[in-house]
């Protein structure tokens, strides 16, 4: 799955959709109503994102560390 994208629940009268949108096309498409497959999709970007965020941190750590050593 591509991760360049924003996931979020889009309300259109009474029922509730999976919706993605790519941030490089602006373009925004439906991944159906929900259920128990587009929450379980929802769930695995939201937890995918987490883990990227994650490792953005522990590489923003080593960088800086790196910064540090490399200014003797």
């Amino acid at each position: 799955m591509n991760y360049n994208l924003s996931m979020y629940w889009r309300k259109v009268g009474d029922r509730e959709y999976l919706t993605k949108k790519h941030s490089s096309q602006n373009k925004v498409t439906s991944l159906g109503a929900k259920s128990k497959e587009t929450i379980k999709i929802y769930e695995d970007f939201l937890k995918h994102k987490a883990m990227l965020k994650e490792e953005l941190a522990s590489l923003d750590k080593k960088l800086e560390k790196t910064r540090k050593l490399n200014k003797i």
